[in-house]
């Protein structure tokens, strides 16, 4: 499983950007001519010890944690806001395959203030659960 990916990969597939270009797996970028100054970057945040099944089996539940953090354009603060609020409506309770669960632990963005370069910067934390 690859939390921060496969989350990535979902936001592009609901259409809040491209992979490599405005939605990136990993660590924050600064913006570039090939990275976009509004971005969205899914940042792998570890989770819980897996929990052994008690029937026997040699399954585990695992959840890991990502947290999405949304950049935009200087100036843009409510613009961000809103993108912000749609990457957790898309990632509530979203359907990626391989997970059982997936939910975000925020009812509304967390503003985090602006960056250095004055872009403003939400972020949201995201639960992916699975069994394996």
């Amino acid at each position: 499983m690859t939390p921060d990916l496969d989350l990535a990969t979902h936001l592009q597939t609901i259409g809040l950007g491209t992979l490599a270009s405005d939605i990136f797996a990993g660590p924050t970028r600064p913006p570039s001519a090939s990275i976009s100054k509004a971005s969205i970057f899914c940042i792998s945040t570890g989770g819980l010890p897996p929990l052994p099944y008690l029937d026997g089996s040699q399954s585990d539940f695992s959840a890991a944690t990502v947290q999405v953090l949304v950049r935009g354009e200087v100036g843009a603060y409510a613009l961000t806001q809103t993108k912000a609020r749609s990457a957790l409506a898309a990632i509530q309770r979203a359907v990626i395959s391989g997970y059982v669960a997936v939910y975000v632990r925020e009812s509304d963005p967390n503003f985090i203030g602006l960056d250095d370069t004055e872009h403003p910067i939400f972020t949201l934390n995201a639960e992916m659960q699975w069994k394996g």
